[in-house]
């Protein structure tokens, strides 16, 4: 490349490159990497830390900013709000089923091994995955008969993909007894559902092998055995409460629904409560003269309730069965089951009982909140402003996979930093635009009782790549051995991606987010830290030599962290600009083996270069890096920290996500909620709060990034007043001025109530989400919160 090439065609060049695929060397690990313990106060890290990701400086991607640069509309209903309810009410439906034992969990890594094994075998079976550009495309078959073995012809077959980064949708019907389904993705959980009038659906979850080699029985999943084969007999396929379940209320209603329209006679006649251990002979606790029967319009769904005489012991285990009266349940057109009633596992067999566990209840009956004390209240909070995405993806791609997330991942104020919500009625608030809406609905259990549920969305100045200020960016590079290992999920079609893989391509995606005026330091570190660019102008100096300083990059010797750190700070004051942005971002899988390292004095030394607005950002490289050690760093600095585990990851990183790793727009930011004293506060998905604000961190905010807060309130019904105020109070110090700010968001309950409900309600499903992933709730409870309070939300 001559140095008259324009940066425009240098752009272009880097973008081609990317479409190469990326090789790998051989994984040639230090063995002393793993070596490293560190001590923070209580906190252990070390290189196999399992700790949550976390970070300051601006998460919370917003995808109104490039409708924004396009002078697009960008406010109202953009459906973001119902997009996140439909993925996470798919949460809630899957961990519960998984904690129930209506899906067999999967066990093992996320990520499967670090290294990669020797060698395929003949039919390797990938695990599922969410980087749609690695995903291969593959055929499945299968037989299906009917109850007596014959094939079965004209059955529909529907396939869906569990995975919402690879979609795919289909349906085909039987043709002698088979069916084939061509160009679908392996490696992604797909749910194949057998359909045929007057018989019960089947369904099964399966992934998809890769299959370059053709053999037609790779992927082959027959309908024709006693667990997937149709049958014509009814059969109950959902219960609540759910298969299993614990820590049920005494007075709960008992819901079954059936795989066809019932007759109603035969089921009232037969349901009945048994107790008795698993596996020992059951005793008749209910029976049909006990309950309450009322049925949906199709016959197809019945809720039992008990007499109000009849109450259920507490600490007791019961069995939902039919083994009262003849002990048979037939359909409407008299076709009758007489064992095995339940199919509630999807890749399971057949119960006779669905059992569950009754919770102890306290002998007080409900009671009224005590009189209120104060007129006001009040408390400090922090949402972190995160932004690390990694515990999120971690946790979504559990899910994908069939595994129950780690409970350190449920971090709700991380997930609600990770989603996008629609911009509602918002108003400019100073520096910010924000919006407020109440939910109020009357308390589940509690008759005395209303929730109020406060949403606030709110956003910082939209910023372009021709309207940002210019950089002085120093790039830190990790190029230890360690750096040659493979990323994880990263795998393209030649074998897998390094960590240096993704960083070279993420240099070269970061060039297309550059402007004449950005000036570019360019840091690597091993066993010594080296200066490989300095001072490299854009739109001036030849950018040859910015491609070559890429090209010339290569793994080699241990990891010496303090003395990288060190270099791109000094390097980074040299050339500080104060009209610039000036930015140090490190890219590493943070496992130092070399030199002197003393974690105090790494995260002093980014306090202090915080402080002279010279800001850390980290990309933390690899599932396996050291996510402890770059979120104590980065959390001095107050700078972004992203996981990156897929090219997917990067180019996010470097590019939609460029500027809020780059831009601080509001330092040392604090969060104040003022309420009536008569609203109780009750749940909240801040990380930190309290009444102290010295109890609370401030936090940095950055441009193009949005926040959404949720927060929880009980009250007494007569305690309602709508003329009363809720106001939010933001404080923050001006990054280039320094002056400190105040910003205030007032509104009456009357001017919020009901406002806002579509965010406020995709909110709390995310909030349900990392309760269940925390096992703070369990399946029954979400099960009543989608059955009773949100019913259409998210379907």
């Amino acid at each position: 490349m001559s140095q008259s090439i324009s940066w425009a065609l240098f752009r272009l060049a880097c973008a081609s490159s990317l479409l190469l695929a990326c090789s790998s060397p051989n994984a040639n690990t230090n063995s002393n990497q793993n070596n490293v313990n560190v001590n923070i106060g209580q906190v252990s890290i070390s290189g196999d830390s399992n700790s949550v990701f976390k970070a300051l400086g601006g998460a919370g991607l917003n995808p109104s900013v490039q409708k924004y640069c396009q002078n697009k509309e960008v406010s109202g209903d953009q459906g973001q709000a119902r997009s996140v309810a439909k993925e996470y009410r798919g949460h809630l439906e899957k961990l519960s089923a998984m904690i129930t034992g209506q899906i067999n969990p999967n066990t093992g890594s996320v990520y499967g091994v670090d290294t990669p094994s020797p060698g395929p075998s003949t039919n390797p079976t990938p695990s599922a995955t969410s980087d749609i550009s690695i995903v291969e495309r593959t055929s499945f078959n299968g037989d299906i008969s009917d109850p007596n073995g014959l094939p079965l012809d004209g059955a529909t077959v529907s396939v869906n993909s569990l995975n919402l980064s690879v979609p795919f949708t289909t349906s085909v019907s039987t043709v002698g007894g088979a069916y084939a389904v061509n160009d679908a993705p392996a490696g992604v959980q797909l749910e194949i559902t057998l359909t045929q009038p007057g018989f019960a659906p089947r369904k099964r979850v399966v992934v998809l092998k890769s299959n370059k080699q053709g053999d037609p029985n790779a992927n082959k999943y027959d309908f024709t055995d006693g667990i997937f084969g149709l049958s014509d007999q009814p059969e109950v396929i959902a219960v609540s409460p759910a298969r299993n379940a614990s820590g049920i209320s005494k007075d709960t209603p008992f819901k079954l629904t059936f795989s066809e329209a019932m007759d109603k006679t035969s089921v009232e006649a037969s349901f009945a409560l048994q107790t008795g251990a698993l596996g020992s002979p059951q005793t008749l606790a209910f029976g049909p003269d006990d309950f309450e029967a009322s049925w949906n319009s199709e016959a197809t769904e019945v809720s039992f309730m008990l007499k109000p005489d009849r109450i259920l012991n507490s600490q007791t285990t019961y069995s939902m069965s039919f083994a009262a009266g003849d002990q048979i349940i037939k359909d409407q057109s008299g076709i009758g089951r007489t064992s095995d009633y339940f199919k509630l596992v999807i890749n399971g067999g057949f119960e006779a009982t669905s059992r569950f566990h009754v919770l102890q209840l306290l002998s007080q009956q409900y009671q009224p909140l005590p009189a209120a004390t104060k007129a006001r209240d009040s408390y400090y909070f922090s949402y972190d402003d995160s932004a690390s995405v990694a515990s999120v993806e971690l946790a979504k791609h559990a899910l994908q996979a069939n595994q129950a997330p780690q409970k350190e991942w449920g971090k709700t104020w991380e997930f609600l930093n990770y989603e996008s919500f629609d911009h509602q009625d918002q108003q400019s608030i100073g520096l910010f635009e924000a919006s407020m809406g109440l939910w109020k609905y009357a308390d589940l259990n509690n008759p005395y009782l209303d929730n109020y549920e406060v949403g606030v969305h709110l956003s910082a100045p939209y910023r372009c790549k021709a309207t940002r200020k210019n950089i002085n960016l120093t790039m830190l590079i990790d190029v230890s051995t360690s750096m040659s290992e493979p990323a994880g999920l990263a795998s393209a079609e030649a074998g897998q991606s390094s960590k240096l893989d993704l960083i070279k391509f993420g240099l070269k995606e970061m060039a297309t987010q550059l402007k004449a005026g950005d000036q570019l330091n360019l840091v690597l570190f091993s066993n010594k830290a080296f200066v490989e660019l300095e001072n490299f102008q854009v739109g001036q100096n030849p950018e040859a030599d910015f491609l070559k300083a890429i090209e010339k990059i290569e793994p080699l010797g241990g990891t010496n962290f303090q003395q990288g750190i060190e270099n791109a700070y000094q390097l980074a004051s040299k050339h500080y600009q104060q009209s610039k942005l000036n930015r140090v971002m490190l890219m590493t899988d943070a496992r130092p083996t070399e030199g002197a390292f003393d974690l105090e004095q790494v995260k002093q030394m980014a306090a202090q270069n915080n402080d002279k607005q010279i800001y850390l950002s980290a990309l933390g490289l690899g599932h396996n890096h050291n996510n402890a050690l770059l979120q104590a760093v980065t959390e001095a600095g107050r700078g972004a920290y992203y996981s990156i585990n897929t090219k997917t990851d990067m180019k996010e990183a470097m590019g939609d996500r460029f500027i809020p790793l780059i831009d601080v727009i509001a330092r040392n930011v604090r969060f104040k909620l003022e309420f009536p004293g008569w609203l109780r506060h009750g749940k909240s998905a801040a990380e930190e709060i309290s009444r102290d604000p010295a109890q609370v961190q401030a936090t940095n905010f950055s441009a193009n990034t949005s926040q959404y807060f949720w927060e929880q309130f009980q009250a007494n019904k007569p305690d309602y007043s709508s003329n009363e105020k809720v106001q939010l109070i933001i404080t923050y110090t001006d990054p280039l001025t320094g002056t400190d700010k105040q910003e205030i968001l007032q509104k009456s309950i009357a001017e919020i109530i009901d406002k806002d409900l579509s965010n406020i309600k995709a909110a709390h499903l995310v909030q349900l989400t990392t309760s269940l992933i925390r096992r703070e709730i369990d399946p029954a409870e979400v099960r009543q919160e989608l059955d009773q309070l949100l019913p259409d939300t998210g379907k």
